[in-house]
């Protein structure tokens, strides 16, 4: 299990970190078998491109 913070996530999982955190949370999350996220704002789907994102949703198994 890992916990990580975002930036920003949309409703189909894909997450923008700050800073240090784009270095290390992907890693991390890529790593767990299942990870909760902390985001500090939830964004409308398609509001930002997807090269924007650092962890994009085609890597989760929901």
């Amino acid at each position: 299990m890992a916990l990580v913070k975002a930036k920003r996530a949309d409703h189909l999982g894909n997450l923008q970190f700050a800073y240090t955190a784009s270095n290390f949370n992907p890693i991390i999350a890529m790593a767990a078998d299942l990870v909760i996220v902390e985001v500090d704002e939830l964004v409308p789907t398609g509001l930002y491109h997807q090269n924007r994102y650092n962890f994009q949703e085609h890597l989760l198994i929901m």
